[in-house]
């Protein structure tokens, strides 16, 4: 999906369910966000919305539904923070606003996409871990919990 299409996804879903507001910041893909699906960005002082980003990572691993879905859940982030009412994860007012909207919480999508993988010694598990720059994994003294043996780097994988 590209940017100009989300950006009339937003525009028609602000204009339907907070009395015909409009999008007045950019949607950006960012390639950089490893921990998280999406964000709002915004300045408390002064009060001013920023951006909305989507991981680069969801556009291409995730299915348009769940994209469409954390897009909608960043819109009522930004809906709500320019109408000065409570907009942060986890404030009742917000959660409600979701609930009402058939929209999902925060961190309920299961990571997509490549993965780091380490098993163990006696192979009996398996352990996939984000993908990220600097792993923690990689040469420490991380072990397994059913054989007590070091956890041995494999490769990377997609998961879907």
């Amino acid at each position: 999906m590209s940017i100009n299409q989300l950006t009339n996804f937003a525009n028609k879903f602000l204009s339907e369910n907070f009395d015909g507001m409009q999008l007045d910041i950019p949607i950006k893909i960012n390639g950089r966000l490893s921990r998280v699906l999406g964000r709002f960005r915004h300045y408390s002082a002064p009060k001013k919305p920023v951006v909305i980003e989507l991981s680069k990572n969801m556009i291409q691993y995730y299915e348009l539904e769940e994209i469409l879905d954390v897009l909608k859940h960043k819109l009522v982030h930004y809906a709500l923070y320019m109408q000065g009412k409570p907009h942060r994860d986890g404030d009742a007012y917000f959660e409600n606003k979701l609930k009402e909207l058939g929209i999902t919480a925060t961190k309920v999508y299961k990571h997509k996409g490549k993965v780091e993988v380490y098993a163990c010694g006696c192979d009996t598990y398996e352990y996939n871990r984000k993908l990220h720059n600097h792993s923690r994994y990689k040469g420490s003294n991380y072990t397994c919990r059913c054989c007590e043996q070091p956890l041995r780097y494999v490769g990377q994988k997609i998961v879907k």
